[in-house]
């Protein structure tokens, strides 16, 4: 704040009244005075800016093909799953239960309710 501005603020303040066509002057001086200009390189702007729309394309396209990769990934593994069971299960072995003996359903024994007064039944 230049010399100017510092008197008036303090004449300002002494007077403690309000005058409008005063203070937007004011204002703007301290504005303008205070405006910073960043120092920018054009170059690195530009890669910056470049390299966010890179970045910005590639997720959108991930997010775009990931349920399409999810799927085909697990399609891959149903299909190596039944490669492995139809070539592995000309090597197995046949499991003989009972000495070789077709396997005999047993009978079941049937149940003996005691015998007795009826229950009522409610509704």
């Amino acid at each position: 704040m230049d010399g100017r501005h510092a008197g008036f603020l303090m004449n300002f303040l002494s007077k403690k009244t309000h005058y409008p066509e005063l203070e937007e002057p004011f204002l703007d001086g301290l504005l303008i005075g205070a405006a910073i200009e960043p120092e920018v390189d054009k170059d690195k702007f530009a890669r910056d800016i470049l390299r966010l729309h890179r970045v910005g394309s590639v997720k959108r396209s991930l997010l775009y093909w990931s349920p399409a990769i999810a799927g085909a990934s697990i399609a891959a593994m149903a299909l190596l799953a039944l490669l492995q069971m139809l070539t592995s299960s000309s090597s197995m072995k046949p499991i003989r239960i009972l000495n070789g003996d077709a396997a005999q359903r047993m009978e079941q024994p049937s149940v003996q309710l005691p015998e007795g007064p009826a229950m009522p039944i409610v509704r």
